[in-house]
């Protein structure tokens, strides 16, 4: 009961990576919580906004047990980005969002893993804003000259998490990052 939609979805992947099968009540449950317009919610309601970190997890979940790019449950995540990316090629957690819409670099990150994931170029024509931004530079803008990222340009300061994000997006790998 105190577990979370997003423990779901982060055991879906994990049991990807190891490649152990996912039962398919598992991808169902994934496909069954995507809200109308196309992303997840931390929670897996409809009662909770999506959000675009949730959302990444979800694409990427989908994606490694065999979902394929162009069927529905991706296809309208992919809208859902779309809808709301920023000017700058990046993304919020929600938008709308009581904590604001500035791009982070986490969201962008996670972001990014899922437009991989979904056979998509995060640096092509589909992801580059009206403003010539794409989501790669938007996450690369948020880099500091120590090589950590910041969270977003409103605090510029070096963020651990956001760096550990970062990493594997600026990579173009998507999860689950296979090890065996």
């Amino acid at each position: 009961d105190a577990d979370t939609f997003v423990a779901h979805v982060l055991s879906v992947l994990a049991l990807s990576g190891v490649q152990r099968p996912v039962a398919p009540a598992a991808i169902d449950l994934i496909k069954n919580a995507q809200q109308e317009e196309g992303g997840w919610s931390w929670d897996g309601t409809d009662a909770t906004p999506a959000d675009t970190n949730t959302t990444a997890f979800a694409v990427q979940a989908l994606a490694a047990t065999g979902e394929l790019a162009s069927g529905e449950a991706l296809t309208k995540a992919l809208a859902y980005y779309q809808s709301i990316q920023n000017a700058d090629g990046g993304w919020p957690y929600q938008n709308p969002s009581q904590y604001g819409t500035d791009t982070d670099a986490n969201s962008t990150a996670v972001a990014i893993q899922a437009l991989v994931a979904a056979g998509q170029d995060p640096a092509g024509a589909d992801w580059t804003s009206a403003e010539g931004k794409t989501a790669l530079a938007a996450l690369e803008a948020l880099q500091n000259d120590s090589g950590a990222f910041a969270w977003q340009a409103a605090m510029p300061d070096d963020n651990l998490l956001a760096t550990v994000q970062a990493l594997p997006a600026v990579a173009g790998k998507a999860f689950p990052l296979v090890t065996i």
